[in-house]
C-alpha cells in the first residue's frame, strides 16, 4: 500500500496536463467508456469527462469496455 497520495481537483487537471491519458477495462467501464467517448465538454455528474477538455486526450478502451461502440468512434477517440 502506498503511503501517501495525491489528490488533485478538476481545475488542476485542465490547468496543469499537457496530455490526458484515461485507460478503461472490463465490461464494467462500458457506460463509462459510452458516456466519455461521446463527451464534448466536462460534465459534473461524470468528473472522468474532465478528459474531453484536456489538451491532447487519448481513451484507451479494451474490446469488453468498448463493447458495441463503432470501429470509427474507437479510433476517433
Amino acid at each position: 500500500m502506498p503511503s501517501y497520495g495525491i489528490t488533485v481537483g478538476v481545475g488542476t487537471i485542465l490547468r496543469a496536463t499537457r496530455r490526458a491519458v484515461m485507460l478503461l477495462i472490463g465490461e464494467g467501464k462500458r457506460t463509462a467508456a459510452t458516456t466519455i467517448a461521446a463527451a464534448t465538454s466536462y460534465q459534473p455528474a461524470w468528473p472522468a469527462t474532465v478528459v474531453a477538455e484536456c489538451r491532447n486526450p487519448s481513451l484507451y478502451l479494451d474490446e469488453a469496455a468498448a463493447g458495441a461502440m463503432s470501429a470509427g468512434v474507437r479510433e476517433a477517440r
